[in-house]
């Protein structure tokens, strides 16, 4: 799948670079949005999509750090997906988030 590897790629160029490509264009947009991270996913570690997060001049934001004293478990990059727990500190929050904004 030359996807997968694309993907792969240009996320390691980011990585190499240091630097977010849509940086300037993220900072402009004004959307709801709704960080997940995990506390051990390490393809999306917390200390990046922090980045994300604090970069996006949203209004209507909101940053949700799944660990292991709030959230029973520590939580990888699956976990947050498809993991057993999911279903009630992933996928519910999410969708009572998106309920009040519909």
């Amino acid at each position: 799948d030359w996807t997968s590897f694309e993907v792969w790629k240009e996320m390691s160029k980011w990585a190499t670079e240091k630097k977010f490509p849509y940086e300037e264009e993220w900072s402009k947009i004004n959307v709801p949005l709704y960080v997940i991270l995990g506390d051990c996913d390490h393809l999306l570690t917390p200390q990046d999509g922090c980045v994300a997060y604090d970069l996006s001049q949203s209004v209507d934001k909101e940053l949700l750090l799944l660990n292991n004293i709030d959230h029973k478990r520590h939580w990888g990059h699956v976990d947050i997906t498809i993991g057993k727990d999911a279903i009630d500190f992933v996928w519910e929050p999410m969708g009572n988030w998106m309920l009040e904004r519909s």
